[in-house]
């Protein structure tokens, strides 16, 4: 709730306040008690989100959201692909069972089981049922002439709507016979001689006519309910709804898909529902995989595959992060973009991220610049871009320091590249040899940090010690796995590993079935002498590039603060720290609508603005930066 500015900082009941616009130049008062804060807008408008303006372009914010919008949209569809290749399964099978609810049962029971499908997704998407509604009602759909008569019907229902079991009849009832349909023109009913919209018996007439309406047969056709958050209905209102569904079976095909957040074991419907209750139904149950190998395998195929090459790389502080937040506060993948989002968002604060992909968009010989460019010449001079004791950068100009930036970059994307396939060879070697029963210390996420800082060494070296340790048989499976992952690579990949590709071809030709053990020995020895060369010179830490922090998060914290959605506990924690004033200012002053490319949620205030600018210029009773 926000209040005008006379009453809302006096006022403890409100969280926000609203402060007016106030043109450039003018000086804005804040009256608390006998305490008066004032502060000067700034003359230019650009400077109010900017971290640094001593070394920022005039248009810098536009031209850093512009390269965030550019890196996030292409992290956010890779994501969505896995999402989506995670969900098939799952969707898949309770398509499969929705369509063998009525025929795939046990012969002998003394009267129809009511179809229920429980599906497990505490560690993934809401959007799963999302799919599964949308396959659902395509399913059977001829695409050649668009005939969906075939097609299973779809409602949802939602604990809000059965707080009685009159209100779930309802919604249950409503929730089909108002589904529009080309084909249902005939089943209109008349409001004055129908039946009640709690009555059963209308969802089985409005069945019967839609069959007849569509020409399909009532046994390929489901009527399938999607119970979301089935944990929050009301235990009673729901066996009291299963009961009278149960009685209309199999004649009105209804199957219910039940959205589960707990876990599967214990069962939730086994450990609430009478065996009365139970007795009535068929469950069968679609278990998602676990949360964290859920995380593990987004982390591992959107920044360290092979064949995706992302914008920028995560640090292992941001890894580290995400990790534990993931496993100790949520499980949500939503809660998992979110905070990649935020990611990406923090990484845009320097200045210096505007040449993430390329250098255009602003003008090089206006003076507005010189600052930025001062501060890129000395990033570049400090840098292994230019030689010690080199003199010939005296004589070049800003179109040779923009290609040190080109050349900086292309450097940068090779060396990754290089890392991610030298990982995923990594762990090629450690799946074969966890198959053979040898076990790894180290957890996904820790190896992915110990590889980007450069810090494998006895993993690496007791890995190389087990392949010196292979009989022949195994040596034979572990180098044609090695060729395979090779040949799966680009071209552009192979001609930069062609030195360890001869190796291990070299390998393969002295290598046979009639090899006594004494040469099998020497080939084992040298295949783990030439793994153990290779990959200690490709997983080194990435920080050794020259510009590395324009691609790459580093060790740079990861911006926790912004995961909390109390704004008011968050300023007032701010207060008591030592900057108190300038925290608080930071959540009420600054605006943030306008800097978000898209929303995230429960963010308290926009990345590029979350702060109080530095270096306000100070006058007659205002405070600046030095004496706030």
């Amino acid at each position: 709730m926000a209040m005008t500015l006379e009453t809302g900082l006096d006022d403890r009941n409100q969280t926000s306040v609203y402060i007016p616009f106030q043109e450039a130049g003018k000086v804005v008062e804040l009256q608390h008690g006998q305490c008066l804060i004032k502060l000067m807008t700034s003359d230019r408008h650009e400077e109010s989100y900017t971290l640094f303006p001593d070394r920022d372009l005039p248009n810098g914010y536009e031209l850093r959201l512009t390269a965030y919008r550019t890196a996030w949209s292409k992290c956010l569809e890779r994501i969505q692909e896995l999402i989506h290749a995670l969900h098939a399964p799952v969707v898949d099978r309770v398509t499969e069972l929705v369509k063998d609810a009525y025929t795939d049962i046990l012969p002998g029971l003394p009267y129809t089981e009511l179809p229920v499908i429980s599906v497990t997704a505490s560690g993934t998407s809401p959007s799963i049922f999302d799919e599964i509604s949308s396959r659902l009602e395509t399913e059977g759909q001829d695409d050649l002439f668009g005939d969906g008569n075939g097609a299973h019907i779809v409602t949802r229902i939602f604990p809000s709507d059965c707080l009685n079991i009159t209100s779930s009849m309802k919604a249950l009832i409503t929730g089909f016979i108002n589904k529009t349909d080309e084909n249902s023109d005939s089943v209109k009913r008349k409001p004055t001689t129908s039946l009640s919209t709690i009555d059963i018996n209308l969802l089985q007439v409005w069945f019967d006519a839609l069959c007849v309406a569509r020409g399909t047969d009532q046994s390929t056709t489901r009527l399938v309910v999607i119970l979301h958050d089935f944990e929050q209905f009301e235990p009673l209102v729901i066996q009291d709804l299963f009961e009278v569904c149960s009685l209309a079976i199999p004649r009105l095909p209804l199957v219910f898909v039940l959205s589960l957040t707990s876990p599967p074991s214990p069962s939730y419907i086994h450990a609430t529902y009478p065996r009365s209750t139970l007795s009535r139904l068929q469950v069968r149950s679609c278990p998602f995989p676990s949360s964290q190998n859920i995380l593990h395998d987004i982390l591992l195929k959107t920044f360290f595959d092979v064949e995706f090459d992302p914008y920028f790389m995560l640090g292992p502080a941001t890894i580290d992060f995400l990790v534990d937040f993931f496993g100790r506060h949520t499980t949500s993948l939503d809660g998992l973009v979110s905070a990649l989002q935020l990611a990406h968002m923090k990484h845009f604060e320097d200045p210096l991220t505007i040449f993430l992909v390329d250098e255009a968009g602003w003008n090089h010989s206006d003076p507005a610049s010189f600052a930025f460019l001062d501060s890129v010449f000395a990033r570049v001079h400090s840098s292994s871009l230019i030689p010690d004791n080199s003199t010939g950068w005296l004589n070049e100009g800003v179109d040779e320091l923009l290609g040190s930036v080109r050349t900086a970059r292309a450097t940068f994307q090779k060396r990754s590249k290089l890392l991610r396939v030298s990982f995923q060879l990594f762990l090629l070697v450690q799946r074969f040899m966890i198959s053979l029963g040898h076990k790894s210390d180290k957890t996904l996420p820790e190896l992915m940090c110990g590889a980007l800082r450069g810090r494998l060494g006895n993993s690496l070296k007791y890995l190389c010690t087990m392949v010196k340790k292979l009989r022949a048989d195994q040596l034979d499976g572990l180098l044609s796995d090695l060729r395979d992952f090779f040949t799966s690579v680009s071209n552009e990949v192979r001609e930069e590993e062609r030195e360890i590709i001869a190796r291990i071809d070299t390998a393969r030709s002295l290598f046979n079935d009639q090899s006594e053990a004494k040469e099998v020995k020497g080939i084992a020895d040298s295949l783990g002498d030439w793994l153990y060369e290779y990959l200690q010179q490709r997983l080194v830490s990435l920080e050794e590039s020259p510009l590395w922090d324009i691609w790459y998060t580093g060790s740079t914290p990861f911006p926790s603060e912004l995961l909390n959605p109390s704004l008011r506990a968050s300023v007032f924690s701010d207060l008591r720290a030592k900057r108190g004033v300038r925290g608080a200012l930071l959540g009420v002053l600054i605006p943030r609508a306008r800097l978000a490319a898209t929303p995230v949620k429960g963010v308290a205030a926009s990345l590029f603005s979350y702060r109080w600018r530095a270096g306000v210029p100070a006058a007659d009773g205002v405070p600046g930066r030095n004496n706030l």
